[in-house]
């Protein structure tokens, strides 16, 4: 031991100066009349190993990854660490315990913090994607989302969003499965077609927005405890991942301000709310006082204006895709809460529960989120080549589509809510670019188009004054 204090080893390639390692342990050198000398700051060593930015769309935040090894040469755990703690450095007990002592001296935390991120090793930039959907890059868009076989865009979801998630495109031949539910395959055709229509019209919510058109509205299903409304509404948001009833994204005994953190997050993609059945006089009001701001919330498509600590406003955070809500009864809310959700009522015999495992069963092997991900391929590859030019076409699609439903309501002496043509043209749109796809694909004919589409019309035009479409 005394060997070693009076042969001290000093290594110099850690850290840029002024700090050095020294038998193991941090230092500062510092000039005292005109002798440098290495003053102690810890009895570990901490360096950087990357710098990770978190970005959720609207604003960016740092994290760090730090690794330590002890003047013993005990490895630390790598700890990852925000600016915030950074600044304060109270992280090194609160994570690294006695390992994580410093020496008791006048900004010893401040120049530890300094040292680390004078780290002369190569450091790792990362960049970690918080919120789903198109994003724009120099070289062209890209659909972000939760992907183990994609590297160079990493995106996380917390908490139940983590369901959400890409693995690899399905085989074209598995098509065949998405062209039969344009049938009355599980489900009566006055439900897959709406639904199908949602759930693609999806990924189109971003040039919508572009355009001025963004969809303003909630899709709920609605029918009696058993009907399966829940396992229905898990299949469709399981094009974006994997879902059963007992775990889908969000549900009415979440509060409000949870409901729109997630819905932000979940951009260009599906989600769902499930379960409002008010049980007792206060949770009808909760439940209800939920739904009345889900209904504002996609209504207005605007989130809540905050403040930071520093009185600073931050940047809102509105909901970006589209939901489904199940409920077992109409939700009851006031003229204008009730105006933005559009109603889809399932009977308790209308799942055919022999195809409707099968499809799960597609679920649980990716095969629906592998539709997706040819879905979103096949609209960059054909459209964003030129993104204004799509939303453009999008804007003149709606305002055409929107005419149309006012003209066939008016027609038929059908009274509905001034909404309605929005939502009737938002659902046409969705399902045209799904039948599209499916016609490049070579799973449906022009004519098999053009007679969905028929159907689609049709349907939507009489059923509009009703709570089912």
């Amino acid at each position: 031991m005394n060997e070693i204090m009076q042969n001290p080893v000093i290594d110099e390639s850690v850290y840029h100066e002024p700090y050095v390692v020294k038998d193991g342990c941090l230092c500062e050198r510092i000039k005292v009349k005109e002798q440098v000398i290495e003053v102690k700051l810890a009895d570990f060593v901490p360096v950087l190993r990357s710098e990770i930015t978190l970005d959720d769309g609207a604003e960016q935040r740092k994290l760090f990854r730090i690794a330590g090894t002890y003047k013993d040469g005990t490895l630390l755990s790598e700890q990852i660490v925000s600016a915030d703690e950074m600044q304060s450095m109270k992280w090194l007990l609160q994570r690294w315990g006695q390992y994580g002592a410093v020496i008791p001296r006048q900004n010893v935390l401040s120049k530890i913090c300094h040292a680390i991120l004078l780290t002369k090793q190569e450091v790792r930039n990362e960049t970690i994607f918080l919120q789903t959907g198109w994003r724009e890059f120099p070289d062209g868009y890209e659909f972000l989302m939760p992907n183990e076989n994609v590297t160079d865009k990493k995106v996380e979801l917390q908490g139940r969003l983590n369901r959400y998630r890409f693995t690899v495109p399905c085989e074209k031949d598995d098509l065949i499965f998405l062209s039969a539910m344009l049938e009355n395959s599980f489900a009566p055709q006055r439900i897959m077609l709406p639904m199908l229509a949602l759930t693609f019209l999806c990924p189109l919510n971003h040039f919508l927005k572009i355009a001025g058109y963004e969809p303003k509205f909630v899709a709920a299903i609605i029918g009696k405890t058993g009907c399966r409304k829940s396992s229905l509404a898990a299949l469709f948001c399981s094009f974006y991942g994997i879902f059963t009833a007992s775990d889908l994204p969000m549900s009415f005994h979440d509060t409000a301000n949870s409901i729109l953190a997630d819905i932000y997050y979940l951009k260009d993609v599906l989600t769902c709310i499930d379960d409002f059945h008010p049980s007792g006089m206060y949770k009808e009001q909760e439940m209800r006082e939920i739904a009345q701001c889900i209904s504002r919330y996609y209504g207005d498509r605007s989130g809540r204006g905050r403040m930071n600590s520093r009185l600073e406003k931050e940047n809102s955070k509105p909901p970006m895709g589209n939901a489904i809500v199940t409920s077992e009864s109409t939700l009851g809310l006031c003229e204008s809460g009730e105006a933005w959700y559009l109603y889809f009522e399932l009977d308790e015999n209308d799942i055919i529960l022999n195809e409707f495992s099968e499809y799960q069963k597609l679920a649980r092997q990716n095969v629906l989120s592998g539709m997706m991900m040819r879905y979103v391929d096949w609209i960059k590859q054909k459209y964003l080549s030129d993104a204004k030019t799509f939303s453009d076409m999008l804007r003149d699609k709606f305002e055409s589509y929107r005419e149309m439903f006012i003209r066939k309501l008016t027609e038929h002496g059908i009274k509905a809510h001034t909404r309605t043509p929005d939502m009737l043209a938002h659902l046409k749109i969705g399902l045209e670019f799904l039948l599209e796809f499916l016609v490049d694909s070579g799973q449906i004919g022009a004519d098999d188009l053009q007679k969905y589409t028929d159907v689609f019309d049709e349907r939507s035009t009489l059923s509009a004054h009703r709570i089912t479409l």
